[in-house]
């Protein structure tokens, strides 16, 4: 037999959506919260934000950066380097930062990076 467990609903604040249900050890963390330390990073690195979006009706968000640097594997065939801020509010992801080759634009190359 097992104990019953607490859960509760993340809801969109404008919409008033359902995002998803989780546990009480979910912690709620607002989108401006979750990228504050983009700035930072931003600042440091030289890059610039180049998009931002939600998945679905906003469980999933991001941010995608460009940076300066363009990494060469072979002369002359650069690929371009991008910093993705990632979170969720349904409780599927944590918040996290991290180094693609991808242009995230929707849920499609989201998924790919």
């Amino acid at each position: 037999m097992t104990e019953p467990t607490e859960a509760y609903a993340t809801i969109n604040g404008h919409t008033q959506d359902v995002l998803g249900i989780v546990g009480d050890r979910y912690e709620v963390l607002q989108n401006k919260e979750a990228f504050d330390f983009f700035d930072i990073l931003l600042n440091e690195s030289g890059g610039k934000l180049q998009t931002a979006g939600a998945i679905g009706k906003g469980e999933k968000v991001w941010m995608l950066a460009k940076l300066p640097e363009v990494f060469y594997p072979l002369a002359g065939d650069g690929v371009e380097q991008y910093l993705l801020g990632t979170t969720s509010h349904d409780g599927t992801m944590k918040t996290e930062v991290r180094f693609v080759k991808i242009r995230v634009v929707c849920p499609n190359t989201f998924n790919l990076a």
